[in-house]
């Protein structure tokens, strides 16, 4: 009797690590399926404030992205230069930037870009 129980119980040790094995495996391939796209390698070209757009060019496209100026955090376009905070139109045109964006809400054929990053930007485009 004491055979069978400790059998029974070794199998349900492993059907419960297997569960967890299985259930861990499933939320790292749900996480790693970001519906965040990143654009690399673009060229700020124009921002169209009253639209509500911002023009780049990508891989030797002009793409535009819709952007929000103003909101809370969780819903405007953020931007960063050189890693530190700033507003969206202080990015000089022409920097070289990342785009995170996201298909937007209302049409989903166009992009809304999520967070800007302006990274190694050269001197002769800030204006410090």
């Amino acid at each position: 009797m004491q055979k069978t129980t400790r059998r029974s119980m070794g199998r349900i040790a492993v059907a419960a690590m297997a569960l967890v094995f299985a259930f861990g495996i499933g939320t790292a391939e749900a996480k790693s399926k970001s519906k965040v796209k990143l654009a690399r390698d673009a060229r700020l070209l124009v921002f169209d404030t009253e639209a509500g757009t911002m023009t780049v060019k990508e891989r030797g496209k002009k793409v535009v992205y819709n952007v929000k100026f103003e909101g809370s955090v969780l819903k405007r376009t953020t931007a960063t230069i050189n890693s530190k905070p700033v507003k969206l139109t202080d990015i000089p045109l022409k920097a070289p930037v990342n785009i995170y964006w996201l298909p937007d809400e209302v049409n989903k054929k166009k992009r809304f870009a999520r967070k800007v990053d302006a990274l190694k930007i050269p001197k002769e485009l800030l204006n410090d």
